[in-house]
């Protein structure tokens, strides 16, 4: 096993989520290519329970398109977690 061999594994790789901890990506074209929409995760811990921040229900994930000018956000995914 060498880097370059795991490398190549990974980049063939199209459904990645971190087991359910990250919106998904397709690694097969996530280094040459935008992959939209970009989405991150905001919790906050109140007392003994993680309460998402900006996302609503159970899901934590927000995303927005790739307009600089004029982002907006859109619906997480499909394979994203609590989409």
């Amino acid at each position: 096993m060498t880097q370059a061999n795991v490398i190549a594994e990974d980049n063939k790789i199209s459904n990645f989520n971190a087991d359910g901890t990250t919106a998904p990506v397709d690694w097969t074209s996530a280094h040459t290519t935008n992959t939209l929409p970009s989405c991150s995760a905001f919790v906050q811990v109140q007392g003994t329970t993680y309460v998402p921040v900006l996302g609503s229900g159970k899901q934590v994930f927000v995303c927005v398109n790739g307009s600089a000018k004029n982002p907006t956000v859109e619906p997480a995914p499909p394979g994203t977690p609590g989409a």
